[in-house]
C-alpha cells in the first residue's frame, strides 16, 4: 500500500528518494503491464475473424470437391458449384471463422492440391498457399 500511495502521489521519479522499494516497484509494474497485454492479446484472438478463399483448384477438380464438402458440411451440388467458379476467379469459400478453422479448412484443401488464401477479415492476404 505504502508501495502504491508513494507512485500515486511522489509519481516513479520521486519514489526512489522516498522508497527503498524500487526494485520491486519496477517488478509489480512489469508484472501488471504483461498481464494486461496477454489480456488484451487473449480478446483479439478470440474476437479475429478469418476469411478463406479458394484460389486455384488444381489437377484433382474431384477431390477438391469433396474436401470442400466434407469441411464446409455443403450438398455435393453446392460444392460442385463453389469449386467450378474457383476455376474462372477466386472464390470466398467462408468468413466470419476462426483463425484455427480457417487453418483445418486451409490444410484439408491443400491437401487436395488446391490452392487457398487465408485473409483476416477487413485486412490484405497474409497467408498464401501452394
Amino acid at each position: 500500500m505504502l508501495l502504491l500511495y508513494v507512485i500515486k502521489t511522489k509519481g516513479i521519479m520521486n519514489m526512489k528518494k522516498n522508497c527503498k522499494l524500487l526494485p520491486l516497484a519496477a517488478f509489480v509494474i512489469c508484472l501488471f503491464f504483461s498481464v494486461s497485454v496477454m489480456a488484451q492479446s487473449q480478446v483479439k484472438s478470440k474476437t479475429e475473424k478469418c476469411v478463406v478463399t479458394l484460389v486455384n483448384v488444381g489437377p484433382n477438380k474431384l477431390k477438391v470437391v469433396k474436401a470442400v464438402k466434407e469441411t464446409l458440411g455443403l450438398g455435393l451440388r453446392e460444392s460442385k458449384d463453389l469449386v467450378d467458379a474457383a476455376m474462372d476467379a477466386k472464390v470466398v469459400l467462408v468468413e466470419d471463422v476462426t483463425p484455427e478453422k480457417a487453418a483445418e479448412i486451409k490444410t484439408a484443401l491443400e491437401n487436395e492440391g488446391a490452392t487457398v488464401v487465408i485473409s483476416r477479415k477487413g485486412d490484405n492476404e497474409v497467408t498464401v498457399g501452394r
